[in-house]
């Protein structure tokens, strides 16, 4: 690496270690705040990960830990499914109980030290804002209703937090089930998160250079409601 190329990599430590939490509800403005950093994403389609592939409370996929106590309390677990279109692939994250997480399904998550964490939440019904937050660290993030991307009847948001300060290593997902409703059915997909330092390419000085500086469908929904 070139002394440019280090001092530029230090200006990028120095800025973002100063930086306070952010929070994001636009997908392309939380990728491109991540240039620089290490990204992974769980989309649900690698070649280890099938469709119908059950994960159970507290079981791990891809580096991230999934657990959803109240969700299994219901005899209901999380299923990798293929039943319609997402933002991605052809998989998203579900459940076994007619493909999908209802009003009130929480759940959290666990994984090594990250300084972002992002996801896409695709709806079907009434949403308000607020109707799912995402918490990391000491932020939270919550969903605003105009922000919705429509998808004929449904809608596609995304949520991100980045602290480029303090990492951290859990994350959780809160879905209003207020009384009465309004009731909404949602699905997960494309959960992203991230290291603070990009690998060297030896083999590439600009491309090194670039890293520091620089399909939908309706879901069709079945379900059944499950009750207390």
């Amino acid at each position: 690496m070139s002394r440019f190329i280090f001092i530029a990599a230090l200006a990028l430590v120095s800025a973002t270690a100063q930086s306070a939490p952010i929070a994001y509800t636009n997908r392309v403005e939380f990728l491109t705040a991540l240039t620089g950093l290490t990204t992974h994403t769980l989309d649900f389609d690698s070649d280890s990960i099938n469709a119908g592939l059950l994960i159970g409370n507290g079981d791990a996929l891809d580096g991230i830990t999934f657990n959803y106590n109240e969700l299994a309390s219901y005899d209901v677990s999380m299923q990798v499914r293929n039943d319609n279109l997402t933002t991605s692939g052809t998989n998203y994250l579900g459940t076994d109980d007619g493909g999908v997480f209802l009003d009130g399904d929480d759940f959290d998550l666990s994984f090594s030290n990250s300084f972002a964490i992002g996801m896409t939440f695709i709806t079907a019904g009434e949403m308000l804002n607020g109707d799912i937050t995402l918490t990391a660290g000491n932020t939270s993030v919550g969903l605003v209703a105009a922000a919705g991307v429509p998808l004929d009847d449904d809608s596609v948001y995304f949520l991100g937090i980045i602290d480029t300060a303090a990492a951290f290593t859990t994350a959780s997902v809160t879905a209003f089930g207020g009384p009465g409703g309004p009731w909404f059915v949602y699905n997960v997909d494309d959960i992203v998160t991230a290291n603070l330092y990009a690998p060297p390419n030896p083999a590439s000085v600009p491309a090194s250079l670039a890293l520091i500086l620089a399909g939908l469908s309706p879901l069709g929904w079945q379900l059944r409601r499950r009750h207390t």
